[in-house]
């Protein structure tokens, strides 16, 4: 497989999808994909010959390619939809993301172990960010979550230790597993039950012997 154009018709290309194409050069995609798994062009000829940095294919920011220089700062180009699944994973010489409004999706992974990045935003029409997104974060001190985000998943925020202030819309009816473990901002919470916005979070510290719980009025769900 020397070439491949993507009709118009498909909105997403999964993981490993041409992964060790090793003859692959050309590749075309529409607009219409929004969504670009893991390492789906690992190994070819086309993302081997694509300069150091940051590489777009389509709408998508799909990975970052090379050396970072330190204190990179990245303003992610009007338009993308989509940071891809291990877009950024352990660029730890980057210190600030900015994405457009036009992102909807922040990939599995994608700004994990980036240690000094100190500075995210996330736009108002994200609806979905995927599982570790942030993780290991160690830099960030503040998010604020956007409406528009309906469930925050496993581990998302684990690790970052100098995040102490999280904003949480009331939009966000489940949170995951260890999605803030580590976070200053957990380790400050008294003991007893942590809530975030709507949602039972965790059952923090020793829990008394035949304890008795009154769930508070409003919440939503009660997490893994």
């Amino acid at each position: 497989l020397i070439s491949v154009t993507i009709p118009s018709s498909v909105t997403s290309i999964e993981d490993y999808a041409f992964n060790g194409c090793s003859s692959l050069t050309s590749i075309t995609i529409p607009n219409s994909v929004t969504y670009i798994g893991s390492d789906a062009f690992r190994g070819t000829p086309w993302y081997n010959t694509q300069p150091d940095g940051l590489i777009y294919v389509g709408l998508v920011a799909y990975k970052y390619k090379g050396a970072m220089p330190a204190n990179t700062k990245i303003n992610i180009k009007e338009g993308t939809k989509c940071i891809a699944d291990y877009a950024f994973l352990g660029c730890s010489d980057l210190t600030s993301i900015t994405l457009p409004n036009s992102v909807t999706y922040i990939g599995n992974r994608a700004f994990k172990d980036c240690r000094n990045l100190n500075f995210v935003n996330i736009p108002n029409n994200v609806s979905t960010i995927k599982s570790y997104s942030f993780q290991g974060c160690s830099s960030l001190t503040s998010i604020t979550i956007p409406d528009l985000l309906s469930s925050i998943p496993d581990g998302t925020f684990s690790g970052c230790s100098n995040l102490s202030s999280i904003t949480v819309p009331n939009s966000v009816e489940s949170i995951g597993s260890c999605a803030f473990e580590g976070t200053a901002w957990f380790n400050s919470q008294p003991e007893g039950v942590v809530y975030i916005g709507s949602v039972l979070y965790q059952y923090k510290g020793a829990m008394p012997a035949n304890i008795i719980l009154s769930i508070k009025d409003g919440t939503k769900s009660i997490s893994d």
